[in-house]
């Protein structure tokens, strides 16, 4: 070729035109990621400029219809792209997570890209934009039912909700800020909860987050403060008792629960949410009372 041959900048000196970008192979990873490989590095930005490949919009991933035993897989989005890192990767692969699992062996997807182009420049080859792959889910894997007498104890961050909680390990309990932190033990680390004090967290974790804000958790929470301006109805506290009975029986250490919503018998302009729970671990029933005003 001759000297110049392509624009200066994408090509070497001499070195002829620039190889297209090609779709070579689409291998989940993944129930909701599937990997792509090219056969040049892929222009990567992060910044959603003009043919960024890290912009979820340059990717569409599809059910081929009736390959799920005659009927078809469920539709899928992509939310998340990434780029991995790994020996030998050299920017020519591409993960591309969706919004949901795809549907399990037999069925299959297509993959599909758009306005992608090479580091040099060079256009995505409009004959290998697609490739086709198959659904996995992890629950095809047949797992045992879970056993209660080796259920290990939960576990989680001192995250004191009470000031009950706040008594050990954290060195001032009687300091009004340390309700909400992440304490440390006697040797320095983070310090952590389990028993009684797990368990209460854990309930007033639902009963105060609001239902629906974790994504991969739909019905979890209860969102008690959207709901402080209902309870002056008698059947709408009933309701909210009810919501909050359903979600605490559903927590792993809880055997059974009872909730009401009440007025506070010394003043009026309270309320009181009160529980009892019997957990799996312990004979004794826990008792919680929670007092919040309507206003």
């Amino acid at each position: 070729m001759g000297w110049g041959h392509g624009p200066w900048g994408l090509t070497p000196w001499g070195a002829g035109g620039a190889t297209s970008l090609q779709l070579l192979r689409a291998q989940p990873l993944r129930e909701n990621c599937v990997r792509l490989e090219f056969n040049e590095a892929v222009y990567w930005t992060g910044y959603l400029d003009p043919h960024d490949a890290s912009d979820r919009e340059r990717y569409d991933v599809r059910p081929v219809p009736g390959t799920l035993n005659g009927g078809d897989p469920q539709d899928v989005d992509s939310v998340w792209i990434e780029q991995p890192k790994f020996a030998g990767a050299g920017g020519r692969f591409i993960d591309v997570w969706v919004d949901r699992y795809f549907s399990p062996y037999p069925s299959r997807y297509v993959v599909s890209c758009n306005q992608l182009t090479t580091i040099g420049g060079a256009l995505l080859d409009p004959a290998h934009t697609s490739m086709a792959f198959d659904g996995l889910l992890l629950a095809r894997i047949v797992r045992d039912p879970p056993r209660r007498d080796l259920k290990m104890p939960a576990k989680d961050f001192a995250n004191p909700q009470t000031r009950e909680a706040a008594l050990d390990p954290l060195p001032d309990p009687n300091d009004p800020l340390i309700l909400g932190t992440i304490p440390v033990d006697d040797l320095g680390d983070y310090a952590l909860d389990d028993g009684i004090t797990n368990l209460k967290k854990r309930c007033l974790r639902r009963i105060f987050t609001t239902k629906g804000a974790f994504r991969h958790l739909p019905d979890y929470g209860i969102g008690l403060l959207s709901k402080v301006k209902t309870l002056g109805s008698p059947s709408r506290r009933a309701a909210i008792a009810a919501d909050i009975q359903a979600q605490l029986a559903s927590e792993p250490d809880v055997e059974k629960v009872f909730v009401r919503v009440v007025v506070d018998n010394d003043n009026p302009s309270i309320f009181r949410l009160r529980l009892r729970v019997k957990a799996s671990f312990s004979d004794r029933p826990i008792d919680l009372s929670v007092p919040f005003s309507p206003t």
